[in-house]
C-alpha cells in the first residue's frame, strides 16, 4: 500500500438537484504544504480513509488535476465508482487524447470544468457532465455555450451559484445540478419547517435543567418532535441493544446534553426529514466538527465542547428561523462567546467555525486562510481531518 507522506484534508460541497435535495458531493483534496499533492500520496490517503461516510454512498465528483491522472489514482477512483472531474486547462488535442484514454475505465464517469475550446461538440461527446461557472457569464453567453455541446448524454452542472437569482437563471437554462452557497443564504427550498415556539421552549427548559416530567410532557404534546426523538435514539450512532419505544425511556437514556442535540436537529430537519436536506446536513456537520476539534486541538472543557457544538448548529439557524443573530441570542439565551462567533467569526469558537466553513468550499481560494488559522492556533491537519471524518460518520449515523 502506498505510504501517505503528506497530511490531507477533504474539501466538500453538496451537489443539489433543482428541488434542493442532495444528488451527490463535489470533493477536492487540500494540503497545507506548499508542495503539490503527489499521486502516491493521494492513493495512500484514499486507501486509508473510507469515503463512505463522507459521500453517504452518493455520486461523488473527484476534482483532480492533470498530474493526478495516473493509473494508480484512476484505479482507486474507479473502485469508488467516482465521477472524475478534470480541473486542468489542457490544450484541445491533449484533452481529447486524455478523454479517449479514460474511456478504458468503464466505471468512471467523466466531467470537466468548462473552457472555451474551439471544438466543444467533440469534447462534450466524451463527457457525462460539464461544470460551468455561471457567476461571470450573461444568460446569452451561457446559451451560446450550451448550443455548442453534444447534449445526447451530457448533464450540466452550474457552479458558483451563490444567489437565488443565479439558481433561477441556471434552472431555466436547463442545468440539472447546482453547486454553490445559494441555499444557505436563503432557505429557498423551504426544507425546514419546525414549530419554532415549541423548540425554543424546550431548549430553554433543557438549559435550565428541567425535570424529566416537564420535558416528557412537551414531547408528548408534539408528535413530530416525539418521532424525531425516537428516530435519533434508535439511530445506528447509538447501537442500543433493543429498540427504544418509550419517550420517557429515550429521555432517560440520552440525558439533557443529547436531548439538546435532538432539539437542534429538529430545528433544521422539520417535517421534510434530514436525509436530503443540505442545510440540516451542513449545520450538523459544523456542530459535530466544532465539538470534536474543540476537544482534540483546543483542549476545551465539556461545557465548552457543548457550546462549540451549539455554535456550529446555530450558524445557519438565522436562515431557517428567519431571525437575526441578535434575535437568536435573545431567544436561545446564548453565551457571549457563541454570539461573537456567529456575528464576526471571532472569540473562542470563531476559529473553529471559520475552519469548517473553509472546508465546505472545494476551490483553493481559502487554503491560505486555513493555513494561517491552523498555524496561529497550533492545530494540526491531522486533528482537522479526524474531526472532519468523525463529523461525517456522526451525521451518517443519525440519518
Amino acid at each position: 500500500m502506498p505510504e501517505l507522506t503528506k497530511d490531507v484534508v477533504i474539501k466538500r460541497q453538496p451537489v443539489l438537484t433543482g428541488k434542493g435535495s442532495v444528488f451527490g458531493y463535489d470533493i477536492s483534496f487540500s494540503t497545507l504544504d506548499i508542495d503539490i499533492l503527489l499521486p502516491h500520496e493521494l492513493v495512500g490517503f484514499l486507501q486509508t480513509h473510507d469515503l463512505q461516510n463522507t459521500t453517504r454512498g452518493k455520486p461523488t465528483f473527484f476534482n483532480l488535476d492533470e498530474h493526478l491522472l495516473t493509473e494508480e489514482v484512476l484505479d482507486v477512483v474507479e473502485n469508488e465508482k467516482g465521477i472524475l472531474n478534470i480541473t486542468s486547462k489542457m490544450s484541445e488535442g491533449q484533452l481529447i487524447n486524455t478523454l479517449k484514454h479514460l474511456k478504458k475505465y468503464p466505471l468512471i464517469k467523466l466531467s470537466i470544468n468548462y473552457y472555451p475550446y474551439n471544438d466543444l461538440h467533440s469534447i462534450s461527446s466524451y463527457l457525462d457532465y460539464m461544470k460551468i461557472d455561471i457567476s461571470n457569464k450573461t444568460e446569452q453567453e451561457i446559451i451560446g455555450i450550451i448550443k455548442q455541446l453534444d447534449r445526447s448524454k451530457l448533464q450540466l452542472i452550474a457552479t458558483s451559484v451563490d444567489r437565488k437569482e443565479d439558481f433561477d437563471k441556471a434552472l431555466n437554462l436547463g442545468f440539472s445540478y447546482f453547486i454553490g452557497t445559494f441555499f444557505i443564504k436563503d432557505d429557498i427550498f423551504k426544507l425546514g419547517s419546525p414549530d419554532k415556539a415549541v423548540l425554543i421552549e424546550l431548549y430553554r427548559k433543557l438549559k435550565n435543567d428541567a425535570n424529566i416530567n416537564e420535558i416528557e410532557e412537551i414531547f408528548k404534546k408534539n408528535p413530530d418532535l416525539s418521532y424525531k426523538l425516537l428516530q435519533y435514539v434508535n439511530s445506528p450512532y447509538f447501537y442500543f441493544r433493543s429498540k427504544v419505544t418509550s419517550i420517557r425511556h429515550a429521555i432517560a437514556l440520552l440525558g439533557l446534553r443529547e436531548l439538546t442535540k435532538v432539539v437542534l436537529i429538529t430545528l433544521y430537519s422539520g417535517n421534510s426529514g434530514g436525509a436530503n436536506n443540505p442545510i440540516f446536513e451542513i449545520a450538523a456537520i459544523r456542530g459535530k466538527f466544532m465539538e470534536v476539534l474543540a476537544e482534540k486541538a483546543f483542549g476545551y472543557s465539556k461545557n465548552e465542547k457543548d457550546e462549540a457544538f451549539l455554535t456550529g448548529m446555530l450558524s445557519l439557524a438565522n436562515i431557517v428561523l428567519q431571525m437575526s443573530v441578535e434575535e437568536l441570542a435573545e431567544k436561545f439565551k446564548l453565551e457571549d462567546e457563541i454570539v461573537k462567533a456567529l456575528k464576526t467569526r471571532d472569540g473562542k469558537y470563531g476559529p473553529l467555525l471559520r475552519i469548517i466553513e473553509i472546508l465546505e468550499k472545494t476551490d483553493e481560494t481559502d487554503t491560505k486562510t486555513l493555513t494561517d488559522i491552523a498555524n496561529r492556533y497550533n492545530v494540526s491537519l491531522k486533528d482537522i481531518l479526524d474531526a472532519e471524518m468523525e463529523a461525517y460518520a456522526w451525521v451518517e449515523g443519525i440519518l
